[in-house]
């Protein structure tokens, strides 16, 4: 949240004993733009919308994938500027 929404973009991530949570935020055409560790435990993320190098992304859709013990999770976002 919000989404759509200015950067930050925030999200809530609940990653199981023991494990580590990945999340992957691509763009439309499936390009990598940034990805997220996160240790075991609740965590209140954030995506400055910036790139690895963290050069500010373009506005637009973005899906955000979830890695963990259990199923892929994937949700799409908007950022604007």
């Amino acid at each position: 949240w919000p989404n759509p929404g200015q950067a930050p973009i925030r999200f809530q991530i609940d990653v199981p004993v023991a494990q580590t949570g990945k999340v992957s935020i691509f763009d439309l055409r499936g390009r990598l733009i940034r990805r997220l560790d996160y240790p075991a435990g609740a965590h209140l993320g954030t995506w400055a919308g910036t790139d690895s190098d963290g050069r500010r992304s373009p506005a637009g859709a973005y899906i955000l994938r979830l890695e963990g013990s259990g199923p892929v999770t994937t949700r799409k976002v908007v950022l604007l500027h």
